[in-house]
This record gives structure tokens, C-alpha cells and sequence, in this order.
């Protein structure tokens, strides 16, 4: 049997889908599709400042959004040349 789950589900802080292939009560394959719904961040933050950037770099994942505002920092350090103070 396969039983499809999601892209939303209330037991996932995050949407994905996945595709589990049952026999009996076992699992015996999981095919994980995750980013299932693009929420067009990266197209939003087009034209617009780093500083209202970094807001929205906290909206990708509710999960992470920690990780992803200081890898946009770092990759804005980079790019910009700049070394930020430790």
C-alpha cells in the first residue's frame, strides 16, 4: 500500500511530503520530497535593502530561522568585503 502524508500535516512545523510505501504495519520505502511549497522568498527580497533582507531571511523556516538570517549576514559580509567585529 502506498499512503501518501501532507504537504501539510499538523504533526510537521514545516511543509513536506511525503510517500510511504507500506506492508502491513512496516514501512518498507519513504520517498521525502522536502521544500514542497516555494514561498518565493528569494523573488520577494529581490530590489530591496539588506535591511528589510534580513527580516525576511527569517521567514524561510520556521524551524531554523536562526541559521538562516546569520548565513545571509555572512554571505553579505562576503560579498561586501566587510570583516565584522568578533
Amino acid at each position: 500500500m502506498i499512503l501518501p502524508i501532507g504537504p501539510i500535516h499538523p504533526g510537521l512545523k514545516e511543509p513536506l511530503r511525503l510517500k510511504l510505501q507500506t506492508q502491513g504495519e512496516k514501512v518498507i520505502k519513504a520517498e521525502i520530497d522536502y521544500g514542497y511549497v516555494h514561498r518565493g522568498i528569494e523573488k520577494i527580497m529581490e530590489g530591496k535593502t539588506w535591511q528589510k533582507c534580513i527580516y525576511l531571511s527569517e521567514r524561510i523556516c520556521g524551524i531554523c530561522s536562526y541559521e538562516h538570517t546569520q548565513t545571509f549576514a555572512e554571505t553579505l559580509e562576503n560579498i561586501s568585503g566587510v570583516q565584522a567585529p568578533l
